[in-house]
């Protein structure tokens, strides 16, 4: 398997956090404190993901969900590193719909506070992986403080607004059951989350080549419906609102959405369908290329990506069934492990290997030398093990790495700052049980209850392609592109 079969196949399913039944499938991740969320990561590689958009003067268009102040963002230079202490402001959009509604609104506010918040991290910094007693209430947003605590409450207030409660994983073929068959044949939805309100999001491709298109390809993109009534503080980086062609159409299913064809990489889909609102984020646009999907596209193949979905199914949103998605997700894993691959029958007795090529016992041995190198002390030697290039997402902002020189700028703030618990949670003794180290099917191995995440190179050595806490990520690149 390619690094990038690697990157699109994982990017949805290495996050998780909160209260997710992680013991449904052998991935206990642990609780800490000053929680950055999983599901923060994932919502700010989504919000980083989009560079440039440009709106038209019409009905409800990309302008209408502009956040009213700007959001700071790290200066990378051409090489794609980020220069100390220097920033620049971008627009950003709200993933709850239009900008006077008050979901937005309330978003709007919360977005200006941070911003001004603990700015340098000397806060968070100082909690480190300490209990905070804000985890049970605000698990699912980065409330690390009696202050923060304190204006969230005031938000939710002013706009009667709910906070979040629970948050479970989805994987690929439990959508049906979780949200209802709002997708045609030609998709395919990979692993996302879903909240108590039927809030969620996932990414996903599509095979395109109907009509006059013939055969586009595969098309990539990550879809978010958001549910009216509940505060989600999920924003999108979106440049400075330049280059996007943008008009209005309706689906077949009867569906008005307003489509934005990007320059690049990036193009966008919006339906708001009373009840919740819908965002698609497209991984190309009129002069991309083939990193995730099959390259550029015009109006048509993204009128097509459109008519792939059934927006219709998602109205009215109702509440999951929690208990049928955990049970349907552990008979997915099942299946998966029940799949034949091309083994050897001493092979076939190893279930790791058979879905990752990498036996028990090496997959093991690599976790315990990531541990002692860390234990060590040994920088160097930590970052080589990683699959480059790399984005890094803390608390102060998110970064490029390609190189292990790089990733060592940053070490201190993201390894360094929880290396113990990193240790903690890659050894055994006396040696490991075999539900520490394990596969979703995805083609990595993952281990320390999901905080670490390797694999196989197209050069058949293991690398390391996702480590994380709840206060930093370090993962492939390929989800983010630094607006």
């Amino acid at each position: 398997m390619s690094n990038r079969s690697f990157y699109q196949e994982t990017f949805s399913q290495v996050h998780g956090s909160g209260d997710i039944r992680w013991e449904d499938y052998q991935m206990m991740k642990r609780r800490t404190a000053g929680k950055r969320l999983a599901v923060i990561a994932a919502a700010a590689a989504l919000a980083a993901a989009l560079s440039g958009l440009a709106v038209a003067a019409n009905f409800f268009g990309l302008g209408d969900l502009l956040l009213p102040e700007q959001g700071s963002v790290n200066v990378t230079d051409e090489n794609g590193v980020v220069v100390p202490g220097e920033y620049e402001y971008k627009d950003f959009v709200s993933l709850s719909g239009w900008s006077d509604t008050p979901e937005s609104q309330a978003l709007a506010e919360w977005q200006a506070f941070q911003e001004r918040y603990d700015r340098d991290g000397a806060i968070i910094g100082a909690i480190g992986n300490a209990p905070t007693g804000f985890e049970e209430r605000y698990g699912n947003y980065l409330v690390y403080t009696q202050e923060m605590a304190d204006r969230l409450e005031e938000i939710i207030a002013k706009y009667n607004l709910k906070l979040h409660t629970r948050m479970e994983v989805v994987l690929p073929e439990t959508w049906p059951l979780a949200v209802g068959d709002f997708f045609r044949e030609n998709v395919t939805p990979w692993s996302g989350y879903i909240y108590e309100n039927g809030t969620f999001r996932f990414d996903g491709g599509a095979e395109l080549g109907a009509g006059e298109l013939k055969g586009y390809g595969t098309i990539e993109y990550q879809f978010s419906r958001s549910v009216k009534g509940t505060f989600d503080d999920v924003a999108l980086n979106v440049g400075d609102l330049s280059g996007f062609e943008e008009w209005g159409c309706q689906t077949t299913d009867g569906t008005p959405v307003t489509l934005g064809l990007g320059p690049r990489n990036r193009s966008l889909i919006l339906a708001d369908l009373g009840d919740s609102f819908i965002l698609i984020n497209v991984l190309t646009g009129r002069e991309g290329d083939d990193t995730f999907s099959s390259g550029p596209i015009g109006r048509e193949e993204l009128e097509e990506l459109a008519d792939s979905f059934n927006f219709s199914a998602l109205t009215p949103a109702r509440a999951p069934d929690f208990d049928g998605i955990a049970a349907a997700n552990t008979r997915y894993m099942e299946e998966l492990e029940r799949q034949p691959l091309e083994v050897t029958p001493e092979e076939s007795k190893d279930p790791l290997y058979t879905r990752t090529g990498i036996q028990t016992g090496t997959a093991r041995d690599f976790v315990l030398l990531l541990a002692e190198r860390l234990k060590d002390g040994d920088r160097q030697a930590v970052a080589e093990l990683f699959a480059y290039p790399v984005q890094i997402e803390t608390a102060g902002g998110a970064y490029a790495a390609g190189t292990p020189e790089e990733l060592l700028e940053h070490y201190d703030e993201t390894i360094g700052e929880g290396v113990q618990g990193l240790i903690a949670d890659m050894t055994w003794d006396p040696e490991p049980l075999p539900p520490e180290i394990f596969s979703d099917g995805s083609g990595l191995a993952s281990a320390a209850g999901g905080t670490v995440w390797f694999g196989l190179t197209e050069e058949a050595v293991i690398r390391i392609f996702t480590l994380q806490t709840d206060q930093w990520s370090i993962r492939p690149a390929g989800g983010i592109t630094q607006g």
